[in-house]
């Protein structure tokens, strides 16, 4: 039998029209592309939500009023030239240990000490003359007169001396021998033992109102990031200061490295140990360490500080 002819009015052949029949016989069926950790994915990004909510409502942001500080001790005596003349001697060192009266410095005195021995030389052979005559009215006057000038010759070569005037510790020494020194400028520290540490700091002059007494502070100390000290005011002053009034306080042998900009407040904090601990290990305080101070002021709920409208409706701040 002859085959049929092509029917021209088919464009697909019939192999290809079986095999698509054959494969729509699972039409229908539901597209499974849900993996199974999609529910507890979506449990846990609620449940990030809700906390994160929670965190910024009940969470709490603090303001502190931070500015420069400097560690000071009591005790500490500074002896500074009273004339104009060149050190001789420097008879101490940094942490000797010296007693009241002890000559620490002594500058150059060869005319006073001429003038003394010539002065004491006459007096005791005007003084010998008169205890050999009694009534040589001379000789008593000539000896009230030399001693009055032996008295003067012996203060001016005392004046070219410093003494401790009190038992303690030799602290620093700002001089040398053959130094020239300038009446006023300092020349050696004296430190009475086991001195009363304190920190004493400059906070903006905005913050005033919102200092007390007794306010916890917290103190870190230059070089020693992040190792925070914990204080508690004692003292602050009413009045609110300059820069250069506020170095003046802090002490002008550090003035030019304390950064203190516009209006300040004086505050001081007692510190409670005679060391602070940085990175696990015990250091000791010393006079003149560079600090910042932070007092905290006032707390709000974070959310508020995100988003400053809100405190219309949250009712204020929390201090």
């Amino acid at each position: 039998m002859p085959e049929k002819p092509p029917d021209s009015t088919r464009i697909f052949r019939q192999e290809a029209l079986e095999h698509s029949r054959q494969g729509q016989e699972g039409e229908g069926d539901v597209l499974r592309i849900s993996p199974d950790w999609i529910p507890w994915a979506y449990r846990l990004v609620v449940a990030l939500t809700v906390a994160g909510i929670l965190f910024l409502c009940l969470g709490k942001m603090h303001d502190y009023a931070a500015g420069p500080a400097v560690v000071r001790a009591s005790g500490r005596t500074d002896l500074t030239s009273l004339i104009s003349a060149t050190v001789h001697t420097v008879a101490v060192a940094p942490g000797q240990a010296v007693a009241a009266g002890q000559v620490l410095v002594e500058f150059d005195s060869a005319e006073e000490q001429a003038v003394w021995e010539r002065y004491n030389r006459e007096y005791e052979i005007q003084l010998a003359n008169s205890l050999r005559n009694p009534l040589d009215s001379a000789s008593k006057k000539a000896v009230a007169s030399l001693s009055a000038e032996r008295e003067y010759a012996r203060q001016r070569l005392e004046v070219r001396r410093l003494r401790a005037p009190h038992a303690g510790v030799v602290g620093d020494v700002r001089t040398r021998p053959g130094l020239h020194m300038l009446p006023g400028q300092l020349a050696v520290t004296l430190w009475r033992e086991d001195p009363d540490l304190t920190v004493v700091a400059v906070l903006p002059g905005h913050f005033r109102p919102q200092l007390e007494a007794g306010m916890p502070a917290r103190l870190e100390l230059s070089g020693y990031p992040h190792a925070f000290q914990a204080l508690s005011i004692s003292t602050i002053s009413d009045e609110i200061i300059g820069p250069s009034e506020a170095r003046r306080f802090l002490g002008q042998e550090i003035a030019d490295a304390i950064p203190v900009h516009g209006p300040g407040i004086l505050v001081e904090a007692v510190l409670p140990h005679p060391e602070f601990e940085a990175a696990g290990r015990s250091y000791p305080y010393f006079d003149g360490m560079h600090a910042v101070l932070e007092a905290r002021v006032e707390s709000e709920p974070i959310i508020l500080k995100l988003v400053p409208g809100l405190k219309v409706f949250w009712g204020g701040k929390d201090d």
